[in-house]
């Protein structure tokens, strides 16, 4: 509980800075990044810290329930939560009107402030679970760990339909854009393939999602008018 906490409290000051400087939240997003890794690298120096004497955390949260594993049941569980968050929730419904709109949003009386310093929130104890459920399954904890995963996350978002601008998209999207660039990347490798060329077949893929995004809205708002 305390790392999902820890998590949530470093999300939220990414809310705050882009709160009180007026900036985009992806942009400070990646900046604290870099400093919350160098802190992990510092607080570890540098070195896996493995678990000798794992407790009941471990062994509940980190075996397999059906050749399962547990963080598998954690993952859809938290899918399903976040889409009825997402979409059936006055919350929810905030987040995608800011993110289409801010100024129509404020208009409309949303506090985009709070809003934001909520999801940021939100988004930073999602990474805490993350972290306590990945730690739980290795039962060591590796500061390198998940350190390229940013632009992963970024491609699964806008495979699964996230538009880069804001105000659409859904979980469910971001889930099969996840499945999908880790089925690229393990039939890469099981062809054999050099971990170089899945970091090529990667990009293009992003490249390719982002160029069918921007045609499919020209051509809705070629429509529209």
């Amino acid at each position: 509980m305390l790392g999902i906490l820890v998590g949530g409290l470093l999300g939220m000051v990414n809310g705050l800075i882009a709160n009180i400087f007026r900036l985009p939240v992806l942009i400070v997003s990646l900046g604290t990044l870099t400093a919350y890794s160098g802190l992990a690298y510092y607080v570890t120096n540098d070195n896996t810290i493995s678990i000798s004497n794992p407790g009941s955390f471990f062994t509940i949260v980190g075996k397999s329930y059906l050749s399962v594993a547990f963080i598998v049941y954690a993952f859809v569980v938290l899918t399903i939560l976040l889409s009825l968050v997402f979409r059936m929730t006055r919350f929810g419904f905030a987040v995608r009107a800011i993110g289409a709109n801010p100024r129509a949003a404020v208009l409309s009386g949303y506090r985009v402030g709070v809003i934001r310093l909520l999801t940021t929130g939100l988004l930073g104890a999602l990474c805490g679970a993350a972290a306590m459920l990945t730690l739980a399954f290795f039962a060591a904890a590796d500061p390198s760990q998940g350190g390229s995963y940013n632009i992963e996350v970024i491609a699964a978002a806008i495979i699964g339909g996230t538009a880069l601008t804001g105000g659409s998209g859904t979980v469910g999207g971001a889930l099969l854009g996840a499945l999908l660039i880790s089925l690229i990347s393990s039939s890469l490798i099981q062809f054999g393939i050099s971990a170089n060329a899945s970091g090529i077949v990667t990009g293009v893929v992003i490249i390719a999602a982002v160029c069918l995004d921007a045609t499919i809205r020209r051509a809705r708002a070629r429509s529209a008018t």
